[in-house]
């Protein structure tokens, strides 16, 4: 509170003695303090300071805070250190919408997934399969325990929109501006969810957002849901966006249910983001050796190369897209020479 107070004072007694750059440096110590605490008030009231402040202003004290939010997660393990190479990273990208402000992590939480395929036993009566090759930074929330027990599933989303749905839940569309990838088999207002994080990470639904050059990431929101809350179905994209007769993972055989239809939010906690880097900077120690073949030109753009890549690994196995990325480098080092 201590914080707030300071952080308070300076911003609404002293602009006429007290320089920018202070009040600024002021406010990003009192957001940092309470950006877990379980006080929404303090938070909502440090939010709206930060919305004051003018767009630009107000973007880059959610980024300085969300950088340091998102950096508390990484550990010694490399893994995990990778998620404070991302932080400032993701920060820019989540400190576009004011719903940021309200964001809380919990860095313990936290964790790299390996390469190595797993099943974690059953949540909600329903399997759950290790994400390998992702990166997870968790969302804290007060009554978690209620919600331990539910199923665990996916929502892919455009990067613009993670902020507002990781702070604020998933929503049931109410317009057809609402709907991003129609409604098949839904009501109109159905919330889409998949088991399977490969599913909801297809470029049609998690569109890639560029880092750096020839260096992209994808997101995808971790959810848990309801038992029984939910109806499944069938893979409802289209050909031309993936082969009918590749799975989508090596935990799940062609002709799965990889939809869940969900009717009621309150049926739906998100609980997690969930990070995969693609590109030539992408570490294929932790994301696989098939996310460093992702490119972009003229003739290609790089979701449709990830898409290519992806039904190759799945058609071919890991191992032979490790033996053509080895190949690659080889190729190369000789033209460096």
């Amino acid at each position: 509170m201590f914080d707030l107070i300071v952080s308070l004072v300076l911003e609404e007694l002293g602009k006429e003695y007290i320089p920018e750059n202070v009040r600024d440096r002021a406010m990003v110590r009192a957001i940092a303090s309470t950006f877990n605490s379980d006080d929404s008030t303090q938070r909502e009231v440090l939010a709206q300071l930060v919305a004051r402040r003018g767009k630009r202003k107000a973007t880059a004290i959610r980024e300085a805070v969300l950088e340091a939010a998102l950096s508390a997660s990484s550990h010694a393990d490399e893994g995990i250190r990778r998620h404070r190479v991302l932080a400032p990273l993701l920060a820019k990208i989540l400190a576009r919408d004011d719903a940021a402000m309200m964001l809380r992590f919990i860095p313990q939480k936290s964790r790299a997934y390996s390469l190595t395929p797993s099943k974690y036993g059953y949540r909600g009566g329903r399997s759950y399969y290790k994400p390998v090759g992702w990166i997870r930074y968790s969302i804290k929330h007060d009554d978690f325990d209620r919600y331990q027990d539910w199923c665990i599933a996916y929502h892919g989303t455009k990067s613009k929109n993670a902020a507002k749905i990781l702070a604020e839940g998933l929503r049931s569309p109410t317009s057809k501006k609402d709907v991003a990838h129609g409604q098949a088999g839904g009501t109109g207002s159905t919330i889409y969810l998949s088991p399977c994080i490969e599913y909801a990470a297809h470029p049609v639904y998690s569109q890639l957002v560029e880092l750096d050059d020839d260096h992209w990431a994808q997101l995808v929101l971790e959810c848990r849901v309801r038992p029984e809350s939910f109806r499944t179905q069938g893979n409802t994209l289209s050909e031309k966006h993936w082969h009918p007769s590749i799975p989508f993972d090596q935990y799940r055989s062609v002709g799965s249910n990889v939809e869940w239809l969900v009717e009621r939010p309150d049926a739906v906690l998100v609980s997690g983001l969930m990070v995969r880097e693609l590109g030539r900077r992408a570490d294929a120690d932790i994301y696989g050796p098939s996310a460093r073949f992702v490119y972009q030109n003229d003739d290609r753009d790089p979701e449709y190369v990830w898409t290519m890549v992806r039904q190759f690994e799945m058609l071919c196995g890991t191992e032979k897209v490790r033996e053509v990325a080895d190949m690659a480098e080889s190729m190369c080092k000789k033209r460096k020479r």
